[in-house]
């Protein structure tokens, strides 16, 4: 998968603050940055800085999904699924098949991050947390709370 790897902490953005809220990428952007990651799929190479000021945020710095499909990508967002829908696991396991989506992963209802594979319950990830780059993680199905995904146009 030719995917960014960008670490939300990086210094070249860090301190920048996602939309309007006074929350900023190195503390809380891992959505943002787990988003500018898997861009890379599609070919889009944009750092979580560009994102941070395009994507509109609430003011705690929760990103407002549907504002996305408002930017000219060559992709959209499609879905935010959540711990209780029964669609979760099939929806996670159905987009890492397809090579037209990317899917970023909510962990434990306060981490998100890129998805690589999700095989037999256990899914590897790239994390946006660490430095200098994103490092692939591993989690077990348990830490799952959530998944958004994206789809080619």
């Amino acid at each position: 998968m030719p995917i960014n790897r960008y670490s939300q902490r990086d210094p070249l953005w860090a301190i920048f603050k996602m939309g309007n809220s006074t929350e900023t990428l190195g503390k809380s952007g891992c959505t943002t940055t787990s988003i500018a990651n898997g861009a890379g799929w599609f070919g889009f190479t944009t750092t979580p800085a560009w994102w941070a000021k395009k994507i509109e945020y609430t003011s705690q710095g929760l990103i407002l999904w549907p504002s996305i499909n408002k930017l000219p990508l060559p992709f959209k967002w499609e879905y935010r699924y959540y711990s209780t829908d029964p669609k979760l696991f099939p929806a996670l396991s159905e987009a890492l098949k397809n090579p037209n989506k990317f899917v970023i992963v909510e962990i434990r209802h306060s981490h998100w991050v890129l998805a690589t594979s999700f095989i037999l319950g256990i899914l590897t990830a790239l994390d946006p947390w660490t430095l200098p780059t994103a490092t692939k993680n591993i989690y077990g199905k348990g830490y799952i709370t959530g998944c958004s995904v994206f789809v080619k146009k």
